[in-house]
């Protein structure tokens, strides 16, 4: 195997203007076919999965599942709006966390079942929100004052 990398290192040594030239080459082929394929995206459905079928009652609002369950709905929704800022779903981060901070029951309490709330100060101080820290929205988010809570 020693002498077969040995003798194509040698090869391409040899060869240097060929070998930059067909690397050269490849790069223009695969830029034209990214270019020319069809419009990515960013969005990930997986009909079906447990993780779909959890996370489907939160796409739009929150307002059902609080009226059902007044206590756990907030924490759960504060820990999706950290999936969305950390997956790069910066709207809708945004959008829920506007949400969440005048929603009863978003902020952490002594008994709360894991270690994260929706309030100012977590939001300036936490690393884990960093993905949404350029965006200006957040920023206006993080400048202004603490929201009322509507109950």
């Amino acid at each position: 195997m020693a002498g077969v990398l040995y003798r194509l290192g040698r090869l391409c040594a040899n060869r240097a203007i060929v070998v930059v030239a067909v690397w050269l080459g490849l790069v223009v082929v695969q830029l034209t076919v990214l270019r020319v394929g069809a419009e990515t995206s960013n969005d990930l459905s997986l009909p079906g999965t447990e993780s779909q079928q959890a996370t489907d009652p939160f796409a739009n609002s929150t307002s059902g599942l609080v009226s059902k369950d007044a206590t756990t709905a907030p924490l759960l929704a504060d820990m999706l709006a950290l999936v969305y800022a950390r997956t790069g779903e910066t709207d809708q981060a945004i959008a829920l966390i506007e949400r969440l901070l005048t929603t009863p029951g978003a902020v952490l309490t002594i008994n709360s079942p894991n270690c994260y709330g929706i309030t100012l100060m977590e939001l300036r101080l936490r690393w884990e929100w960093d993905p949404l820290r350029k965006d200006p929205r957040f920023q206006k988010i993080l400048a202004g004052p603490e929201p009322k809570t509507i109950y």
